[in-house]
């Protein structure tokens, strides 16, 4: 494993800017999904950062479509049991670089998203995958969740679909925790309202998920503490 991330690393940094070359390291990338982690596969990050095409054709794969029905193909579902680990590791913010992501380039990506998945017949999982990847969007310039191209995007294309998504990917980017009697979730209901509280002017769609996050660390740490002093 070693010996293979330190070679890949050379190829990406090499190669990262010459489309055709980049290409061809991601395929090798998505080769070796089950031994890289998500951070270590930089050409197949640049690719779907890019274009939504290679994301929208694994969607296809892995997902069923609308015209599918009620029939099985087997097939296709042992293919999607082998991608789907790699799928899943996807986590980004489309045409993010170097922390930046441009609006009407963001605009431009979720707009061809959305065509692919109604010409896959899959437009009404559009919502849920759009806010998956807009929670891994870089922090805005004025300091708050999310940066301005994908609040303007959110805002334009809100559904509780996506406002739902967005919601479960942002909490599980917190990761495994210790139990500290309600103390961490207390923090993150106040950083979330009052990251609600400084956008609900311009964005109340993103005011609305970042209220709801809160209400709901707070929920969870009112119910942490309960159950630590039920323990003494």
């Amino acid at each position: 494993d070693y010996y293979l991330e330190e070679i890949l690393k050379l190829l990406q940094d090499y190669f990262i800017e010459d489309f055709e070359k980049c290409q061809k390291i991601a395929y090798l990338e998505w080769m070796c999904r089950n031994i890289l982690e998500w951070d270590q596969m930089k050409c197949m990050q640049y690719m779907m950062k890019q274009d939504p095409t290679i994301y929208a054709e694994l969607v296809k794969i892995i997902y069923k479509s609308d015209r599918d029905g009620d029939k099985v193909d087997e097939e296709k579902s042992k293919l999607a049991n082998k991608i789907y680990l790699g799928f899943d590791k996807a986590k980004f913010c489309p045409t993010e670089k170097n922390g930046t992501v441009n609006y009407a380039l963001l605009k431009e990506w979720v707009s061809k998203f959305s065509k692919l998945l109604e010409d896959q017949g899959q437009a009404k999982m559009f919502g849920n995958l759009v806010g998956s990847l807009l929670a891994y969007s870089p922090i805005g310039d004025d300091g708050y969740m999310p940066c301005e191209a994908a609040r303007r995007v959110i805002e334009e294309y809100n559904s509780d679909s996506l406002k739902n998504a967005y919601i479960v990917a942002e909490k599980n980017k917190r990761g495994v925790y210790t139990s500290d009697a309600g103390k961490s979730e207390m923090i993150l209901s106040k950083k979330y309202k009052d990251n609600a509280e400084a956008l609900q002017g311009k964005y109340p769609y993103i005011a609305e998920i970042y209220l709801e996050l809160s209400s709901s660390y707070k929920l969870q740490a009112d119910w942490e503490r309960r159950h630590a002093e039920d323990e003494w």
